[in-house]
């Protein structure tokens, strides 16, 4: 728990004006994470004019989940040295996770006071730019970090920030071009999405469907000082979000290493089986993963995650019927978690009982879970049964959700043609087209309308 802190005292020295240590943590269960964090607070103690102690102290509680300690501590090693690059980076990090993007830019110049070589910082500033539509300034800070970047994954970063600044300004030929060669090195999601995006804009029939935003991973890079957080993680929740991290990143091996010691600790925790399933049939062992989630089940029938997972296990055999009934389970015990309204309804789509996914789509949305994919897929069941009305409902309800969704609107016009609402039906498809939508999609749409208006009386 976090204890109060002292107020800092008026005086001329910096270094008697800074507040005491932030004690936090020193009673948690974790005997080895307790006194890790005790031992950086009697550091910093014993030398409370030490910057370097109370940075230290400030990285520990930033690596094991003490946020708010962490930022102060932060703030207090830059009050002590206000020279370092390190805390007020660090602090920055931890503000923008937070939503505080204000603060987290102010701290980002103090960083850059310090050392403007560093091309991590600017990307960080360019991205919380662009999320404050700053877009000229976020171009600016996109510049630097491609002159300064030193590794692949930095620069792919700088560039694709380049382009969404092109995006942004209209400058879409500029940015197709420039993800076009970025993507020939780099295919990330993130990248091929960006792509997408001009090429339809541009009115390029071939390109693909873009993914929506919550279904592609963020693009990441590496950040050498930002990593030296691992070397304070301590404790076994510590060393489990590394592994999740890991997992999270793609790095399933990685992950495994660092789960299965910790099986040994706490055999039977139920975080930890079910990172473990995730880890064993990401990297190719899916047996080891089953008995992995069935060793879970037998101690925690309770948690919707275990349930979740072992539907996927399911669903990866074929078994649709136990996949199914593991779904059921997860809303059972979860009734909100959208992943697992996805999944059944995908599944009962695949196996022709569309009633049943219209009534999960529906579930999903009595408890706020429906994502405009569902809303869409629901549309396109009642569309084809010729349920005309429920499907206009269906489209527009994902459009709401998304108003960019393209393929909603486009969908929507179809569905106001086919119920002979011409008008509307010309604006959604004018809405499609702006969005960019197929073109061939586009014209095939319209010359249905006009074959409709032309049978009409």
């Amino acid at each position: 728990m976090l204890l109060a802190l002292a107020a800092v005292a008026s005086c001329t020295d910096t270094r008697d004006a800074v507040a005491p240590p932030v004690a936090a943590g020193l009673d948690a269960e974790d005997r080895e994470l307790a006194a890790f964090l005790a031992d950086h607070v009697d550091r910093a103690t014993a030398d409370p004019g030490s910057a370097e102690a109370r940075g230290r102290l400030a990285m520990a509680y930033d690596a094991n989940g003490f946020v708010a300690a962490a930022i102060e501590s932060y703030h207090q090693a830059l009050w002590l040295d206000s020279t370092n690059f390190l805390w007020p980076y660090l602090r920055a990090l931890l503000l923008a996770d937070r939503g505080d993007y204000t603060d987290a830019l102010g701290d980002l110049d103090h960083a850059l006071a310090s050392d403007d070589g560093y091309a991590s910082t600017w990307l960080w500033q360019g991205m919380w730019l662009m999320d404050l539509g700053r877009v000229e300034e976020a171009a600016v800070a996109f510049r630097q970090a491609a002159q300064r970047a030193s590794g692949e994954s930095a620069r792919a970063a700088a560039q694709a920030g380049l382009a969404r600044v092109h995006l942004a300004q209209g400058n879409t030929a500029q940015a197709r071009r420039l993800l076009t060669e970025l993507a020939a090195d780099t295919p990330h999601p993130f990248i091929l999405r960006l792509l997408t995006r001009a090429r339809r804009a541009l009115g390029d029939d071939d390109a693909p469907p873009a993914a929506a935003p919550d279904e592609v991973p963020p693009l990441e890079w590496a950040d050498p000082r930002r990593a030296q957080l691992q070397d304070y993680v301590r404790g076994f929740d510590g060393r489990l979000r590394q592994a999740e991290d890991l997992l999270n990143r793609g790095d399933a091996e990685a992950a495994l290493a660092m789960l299965e010691p910790l099986r040994e600790r706490r055999p039977t925790d139920r975080t930890l089986l079910n990172n473990l399933a995730i880890a064993y049939a990401t990297t190719g062992r899916p047996a080891t993963a089953m008995e992995t989630l069935q060793a879970g089940l037998r101690e925690h029938d309770g948690y919707y995650l275990l349930h979740f997972n072992a539907a996927a296990a399911y669903e990866e055999r074929g078994d649709l019927r136990a996949a199914l009934a593991h779904l059921e389970r997860t809303l059972a015990l979860q009734s909100g978690f959208a992943p697992a309204y996805a999944r059944k309804v995908e599944l009962l789509i695949a196996t022709q009982r569309h009633d049943e996914a219209l009534a999960a789509v529906d579930a999903a949305a009595d408890q706020g879970a429906a994502n405009p994919e569902l809303l869409y897929r629901a549309g396109v069941i009642e569309g084809a049964n010729g349920r005309w009305g429920k499907a206009i409902d269906r489209f527009r309800a994902a459009a709401g959700l998304a108003p960019s969704f393209a393929r909603a609107h486009l969908a929507l016009g179809r569905s106001l043609g086919e119920a002979g609402r011409l008008d509307e039906a010309r604006e959604a498809l004018a809405e499609a087209e702006r969005l960019g939508v197929s073109a061939a999609d586009l014209a095939g749409a319209r010359r249905r309308i006009d074959a409709l208006a032309g049978s009409s009386p």
